[in-house]
């Protein structure tokens, strides 16, 4: 059984140093249309979300940062930690960074008042490769001790959650690749051991997202089949699998 490594995690410092030295940060600003997007809001989530860019060469990544946040302190950490986050998916790419085309968006899955849930999603390619990589990225962050979650920190591993996972509801990312309708999914998800799935699983680098109603988690498959599929699980299924700080967290904030 061949086994599919989930994208490792690096020091955004050490991506830094790679990438030559024209970058551009753009955060949106109110007289800059092109580049704001401010997503609505309702009186608890107390914080916008405006979009910035990161540029260099043929380079572009797109990812949000907080604003009008009560605690400048506050907001000020997460937006690092969401920019680091972003910025991670450039560590795989330092021995072909000068040859590297990434483009990649973001999307808000989920904005609470202690959680934040952001998905990227995106394709690079460099020289010589035969085809363009689907990219995907995650960030989790815990709002009220201003950190980024793993998925180890949300759910108790074992074969209860690889279960759980395994008999979810498979979320296409785009409508050129369902796996549902090839009738492929099946044979995908078989080609993973249950060991398998729980030493990716417990990777820090992990994909994982929050939606109001569920939990939705990734994994690398072959090119063939997307470079990752998705999976959704109800908040209800997992409530013996959900790590009891978080199960409250979910409980408070009606998901």
């Amino acid at each position: 059984m061949k086994k599919w490594a989930l994208i490792s995690l690096l020091f955004l410092a050490m991506m830094i140093n790679g990438c030559g030295d024209k970058k551009d940060i753009v955060l949106s600003s109110n007289n800059t249309n092109k580049v704001q997007e401010k997503f609505s809001t309702t009186s608890t989530d107390k914080y916008d979300i405006v979009k910035a860019t990161f540029r260099d060469k043929t380079i572009m990544i797109n990812y949000p940062q907080i604003s009008n946040l009560s605690d400048s302190g506050k907001e000020e950490i997460v937006n690092k930690l969401i920019m680091a986050s972003a910025l991670e998916v450039l560590d795989n790419y330092k021995d072909d960074i000068s040859s590297l085309k990434l483009d990649m968006d973001f999307e808000i899955k989920y904005k609470g008042t202690d959680l934040l849930s952001i998905q990227y999603l995106g394709t690079s390619s460099v020289k010589d490769s035969a085809y363009p990589v689907n990219l995907i990225q995650t960030a989790n962050i815990d709002l009220r001790k201003e950190k980024n979650l793993t998925l180890s920190d949300v759910v108790t591993m074992g074969d209860g959650f690889i279960n759980k996972f395994t008999d979810g509801k498979y979320i296409a990312y785009g409508s050129d690749l369902d796996l549902n309708s090839g009738g492929v999914l099946k044979d995908v998800l078989s080609d993973f051991s249950s060991k398998d799935l729980e030493e990716s699983f417990k990777q820090h680098s992990a994909k994982f997202y929050f939606t109001k109603d569920t939990l939705g988690v990734s994994v690398e498959v072959p090119h063939a089949v997307g470079d990752h599929l998705e999976m959704e699980m109800d908040y209800k299924s997992l409530e013996d699998i959900l790590n009891p700080d978080f199960s409250e967290s979910i409980k408070s904030q009606n998901c």
